[in-house]
């Protein structure tokens, strides 16, 4: 999997990603982070602790995403926003 920027990215060997996903550039993925396949993270994103972000996914840049949140398919977050709780 090739993933653009990820050698600048901080992911914990605990966190997962799904095929076709990106992670941008000084990202952040925490332990027991699930990605989906086709995410697209962009930089300066953190994902926090026990977070599942499903498939077709698109958060844009300077996000904070709390600990225990779910993001639902297909949905978008918008760059600079911190999430509230099981985004669907």
């Amino acid at each position: 999997m090739h993933t653009p920027g990820a050698s600048h990215a901080a992911v914990s060997t605990f966190a997962s990603i799904g095929r076709g996903s990106i992670i941008g550039p000084y990202a952040a993925l925490s332990p027991d982070s699930r990605i989906g396949q086709h995410v697209t993270v962009s930089s300066y994103t953190a994902i926090a602790h026990d977070v599942e972000i499903a498939d077709w996914v698109e958060i844009g840049a300077h996000c904070l995403i709390a600990g225990n949140v779910h993001i639902g398919t297909s949905a978008r977050v918008h760059p600079a926003q911190s999430s509230p709780p099981n985004l669907a």
